[in-house]
């Protein structure tokens, strides 16, 4: 009778580091602990292991928590090793809840004449999100971080309320003799107002350019299309930019877009588009049937 060969080992799974894999991962995609209850990702990973162990979402955000206060400890015992002075820019935006939230940023130069910049937290600013509590969540933040005495200056969008908030930060510090501070608009800001205006007028060409630009990168059909009529009409190459968004930039490129475009060029966006609405009908159509069969 043969010998029975003896077992390998077992694959040990460090459950632990798995979980702690996942915590990484929600950080970097900005996804709350819930998602990891979702149905068919656990049944994914039950697939690839029957015995694997999740952590409940009530630990993974202790975790979370823990991994936060441990962070804003050591960026206040970095902070505390700067002798400059510190500058501060505060950036706002609305989410998809109706939130205002606002972010405080700072950076300095160190020892060695080199621009340093960190994240020092974001703030939801509280109802009726006015200069009053624009002031109060940024006066936490800095003396959470102990910079109070040492900020410099301060950036921040066109807003009056952010105005109104560091115009009374100003009048603390200067009460306080600390020493010179100052505030200031962004200039990426303002050079995006100014441009924004400045293209009003074009702006129903823009977004169809826009329009246009947008269904070419997202059909490969549509732009095989596209290069053999430009080919045909000895149009040379054309490269159509991906960034499409309605920022300063995305609006100078498709103004350039437009700045190119002769009668041959122009006709081939006019048979193009023609081609999209139709597609879009069809898509239409074909949607309706498959829902009325349901």
């Amino acid at each position: 009778m043969k010998k029975s060969q003896p077992q390998g080992k077992a694959n040990q799974v460090d459950y632990d580091h798995l979980n702690w894999l996942l915590v990484r991962w929600l950080v970097l995609a900005a996804l709350p602990p819930s998602i990891l209850e979702e149905k068919w990702l656990v049944n994914s990973y039950k697939f690839l292991n029957p015995s694997i162990h999740l952590w409940p979402s009530d630990k993974y955000r202790t975790v979370l928590d823990e991994v936060f206060r441990s962070m804003r400890e050591d960026v206040r015992a970095l902070l505390e090793q700067v002798s400059s002075k510190l500058s501060i820019t505060l950036d706002f935006w609305t989410s998809f809840e109706q939130i205002y939230y606002m972010s405080v940023t700072c950076q300095w130069i160190d020892e060695n004449w080199c621009f340093q910049k960190l994240l020092l937290d974001i703030c939801r600013i509280p109802y009726p999100c006015g200069s009053t509590e624009i002031y109060r969540s940024l006066v936490k933040v800095l003396k959470f971080y102990n910079i109070e005495t040492r900020i410099l200056s301060c950036t921040h969008d066109n807003s009056t309320s952010a105005m109104h908030a560091c115009h009374t930060l100003k009048e603390d510090l200067d009460g306080q003799k600390i020493g010179p501070f100052c505030y200031i608009p962004c200039a990426a800001r303002t050079l995006n107002v100014i441009i924004d205006d400045g293209l009003r007028s074009a702006k129903q060409v823009i977004s169809k350019i826009r329009e246009f630009v947008i269904e070419l990168n997202a059909s490969p059909v549509i732009s095989e299309d596209f290069i053999q009529i430009s080919t045909a009409y000895q149009e040379g190459i054309w490269k159509f930019p991906l960034d499409i968004s309605a920022r300063w930039s995305g609006n100078y490129q498709m103004l350039d877009l437009v700045r190119k475009v002769d009668h041959y060029i122009f006709s081939c966006f006019q048979l193009l588009r023609i081609r999209i609405k139709r597609k879009r009908k069809f898509l239409h159509f074909s949607t309706n049937v498959f829902q009325d069969k349901t």
